[in-house]
């Protein structure tokens, strides 16, 4: 596993406050633009991750959800449209990459998976042709780790379909790595702070 991601992590510009049970950090990565994590301050487990990239004409971006549920809108056109419309999020555990689709009505054996041939997109068909999406794995592409198609599953209840990867033991140990350096600064409620910039650069 490429190492260089968690040394940018560490090196990096970044804040942190925890407040209401969730550790949020914010770091700022040179030539990207900015990335903020929430954690369980008891669990240490990854709650949301969103980006905020730079531009190259100086403009202000909004911010692009990884992982976690955005905002809800308050627009009557927006919530009319979620109410039929496939919603695509990503949740994970400790142990697994988690990917539900809301509003699939259709049965699992209409659904199926397969990865593209560079190994880093996960493709979802349906065999009526009425819904397709590909997806990386954001993490598993940063740390140079190709996907294993054997190891994708998924199940369908409620009409939502629900994809799962197991997290591989290169992620963990790197998550764990990670939640050992928030420990060490965000414990209790209250807790603010800020890691200045040590030659973060990130490709």
């Amino acid at each position: 596993m490429s190492t260089e991601w968690y040394k940018n992590l560490i090196r990096c510009e970044k804040s942190y406050l925890v407040q209401n049970g969730r550790v949020t950090v914010r770091y700022t990565l040179k030539g990207v633009g900015e990335m903020i994590e929430e954690y369980d301050v008891k669990s240490y487990c990854l709650l949301g991750r969103k980006w905020k990239r730079e531009s190259l004409v100086g403009k202000e971006g909004s911010w692009e959800f990884e992982l976690g549920d955005p905002p809800p809108s308050a627009a009557p056109s927006a919530i009319a449209a979620s109410i039929s419309n496939p919603i695509f999020r990503r949740s994970d555990t400790a142990k697994e990459f988690q990917w539900r689709i809301r509003n699939l009505p259709y049965p699992i054996e209409t659904y199926s998976l397969d990865v593209d041939a560079s190994n880093e997109n996960v493709i979802l068909r349906t065999s009526n042709k009425k819904y397709y999406k590909k997806f990386d794995v954001p993490d598993m592409r940063r740390c140079g780790i190709p996907i294993d198609k054997t190891k994708l599953s998924m199940s369908h209840a409620n009409n939502t379909l629900l994809i799962v990867y197991p997290k591989p033991k290169a992620i963990t140990d790197f998550e764990s790595m990670v939640a050992a350096e928030l420990r060490k600064r965000c414990n209790k409620d209250g807790d603010v702070g800020m890691v200045p910039e040590n030659g973060c650069a990130v490709q």
